[in-house]
């Protein structure tokens, strides 16, 4: 019998009533709506709990501080705004409070016109709740990286690996590993940690950091695999089985789990993400090219921007289009990725556009970061399902100097 997913007891986070400030009771099924729909969005991300709506409604017009109210429902964060609707616009002002400390972690205007009033009511939700999730995150990275390190919790194991994961250089992701393995340690049952783990075996796989790329790759896609299989209901367990399954070109089986994992959360950049990239090595340029685009609505910025231009530019390397592979690589590098990778793209569009001193200066700033690459770690690295797409990449790097067999 297969066991029910087990959910961590993380700090909970409880959604107020949004107060209808439009001076028309008429319009409280607006504001309600948009609670709800709050709630819904946050709790399809799974990692953390969300207070329920009958409890956090009880709260409406109480009048009790947030500390309170916080107190009453067991949440350590608490979400509130205001609309303001007339006939033609509408004004929504949402905001983040991590109740324990008393402090407003994000806060944010939202102005829409009214002309599909549950299409406008779609599209705030959506813009909040991804401006949530990565603050209430951040916080709690930062809450347990101040913990002494002799608390060994999963939840803050789990976050204090995040914080190392997303330093993204191999002493910090050697550090990420090891939280990793501890929260695993602490309690098995929970996806969470394999899914972290296999992040950062990804990590060691890509950038050249272990002895054998395909045992790492191995490795990463072993321990997606017992995420995913221990809730089948993460949208972050499938997501990274979806990454995995790509670079093993394993492609349809990718699709599907990234597919799944948008199906389970739509909200989620990462997810569309894992589309992308699974869609561009299988060949869909054009579906790569619109998870791409859904990426960066959901998250315009931070570290899946740059992620997103790296791999739009090999989109477009692939569609021949060298001029917008050079400008969305370079984009890739000014949003901060300064990975080999990028500059291995940056040198095949400029390689392939006929410019061969830019790219062999490009790809010399590449070999500076990671000598090589050798040709395994290519086949590695670039599982496209046509056989002619690899020969591209292989042909563009000699072109600018790499002699690597």
């Amino acid at each position: 019998m297969a066991c029910l997913p087990r959910y961590w007891k993380g700090p909970a986070v409880a959604v107020l009533p949004f107060n209808n400030l439009s001076g028309d009771r008429n319009q409280d099924f607006f504001a309600d709506g948009l609670t709800e729909n709050i709630i819904t969005g946050l709790a399809a991300f799974r990692c953390m709990p969300v207070i329920g709506r009958h409890s956090s409604f009880t709260f409406r017009d109480t009048g009790l501080d947030l500390k309170a109210v916080a107190n009453e429902l067991g949440a350590r964060y608490i979400v509130e705004g205001s609309v303001r609707r007339d006939q033609e616009r509408v004004r929504i002002n949402a905001q983040l409070v991590d109740a324990s400390l008393d402090r407003n972690l994000w806060a944010q205007r939202f102005d829409s016109q009214v002309e599909d009033i549950f299409a406008v009511q779609d599209e705030i939700t959506e813009k909040i709740v991804t401006h949530i999730i990565p603050e209430v995150r951040r916080a709690e990275v930062e809450r347990s990286i101040r913990k002494r390190s002799g608390n060994f919790s999963y939840w803050t194991e789990l976050n204090r690996g995040i914080w190392h994961l997303n330093q993204r250089d191999e002493q910090n992701i050697h550090e990420a590993r090891t939280c990793f393995k501890r929260a695993v340690a602490l309690d098995p049952l929970r996806a969470q940690g394999f899914t972290w783990l296999s992040v950062c075996e990804i990590f060691r796989f890509i950038r050249g950091w272990s002895e054998s790329p395909t045992a790492a790759l191995e490795t990463a896609l072993n321990l997606a695999s017992k995420g995913a299989a221990l809730d089948p209901t993460d949208a972050d367990s499938h997501r990274q089985l979806s990454v995995c399954l790509t670079y093993r070109g394993r492609h349809s089986e990718a699709i599907e789990e990234a597919r799944q994992s948008i199906a389970l959360n739509p909200s989620n950049c990462e997810a569309h993400y894992a589309l992308a990239l699974a869609t561009c090595f299988a060949g869909d340029l054009e579906t790569s090219l619109a998870a791409c685009g859904n990426c960066l609505l959901l998250n315009p910025t931070g570290l899946y921007t740059a992620l997103v231009y790296s791999t739009t530019s090999l989109v477009h390397l692939m569609a021949r289009e060298f001029h917008s592979a050079e400008k969305d690589a370079r984009k890739a590098i000014r949003a901060g990725d300064r990975t080999p990778r990028v500059y291995h793209r940056l040198t095949l569009a400029l390689a392939h556009a006929g410019d061969l001193q830019e790219a062999k200066e490009a790809f010399e700033t590449a070999q500076n970061m990671m000598p090589g690459p050798t040709l395994e770690f290519l086949t590695a690295t670039y599982p496209f399902a046509d056989a002619n797409d690899f020969d591209f990449i292989v042909a563009g790097l000699r072109k600018s100097g790499w002699t690597g067999c």
